[in-house]
């Protein structure tokens, strides 16, 4: 379904957003919230929440702390660029066949299939 909508899976939308968030503690203005957020990820390790879920997201997206500690680094760029990296090109063609089925279900016009037909490719497309 992600795919097909252009979107990331959920967990990964997830991830990007701990991974946004730990980033903003990092370059916090406050003075406390960087130290603290700084020290639970380089000292921390498992003792805290934050450094727990940072350490998974950097073993997931293959990153390591001093990316996360750089003013440029770009957590949504990241996880895309992983998530499309794994999607294999026949899913890929198998999506665009999809999407072509439903655009033809939709303008009935430019189709030279009859509703069952169509019904037929669409559940074909899904269920293989």
């Amino acid at each position: 379904m992600p795919v097909l909508c252009n979107t990331l899976p959920v967990f990964d939308a997830i991830c990007k957003r701990v991974l946004s968030f730990v980033h903003t503690c990092v370059n916090s203005d406050s003075v406390i919230v960087s130290y603290m957020s700084r020290y639970a990820l380089l000292h921390g390790r498992m003792s805290s929440p934050l450094s727990r879920n940072a350490l998974y997201c950097r073993l997931r997206y293959g990153l390591d702390v001093s990316s996360i500690f750089c003013h440029q680094f770009n957590p949504g760029r990241i996880i895309w660029k992983r998530h499309l990296c794994n999607i294999s090109p026949e899913l890929q063609v198998r999506v665009e066949v999809l999407k072509d089925m439903l655009m033809y279900g939709v303008d009935k016009c430019q189709c030279i299939l009859t509703n069952d037909e169509l019904e037929y490719i669409i559940h074909f497309i899904c269920t293989e």
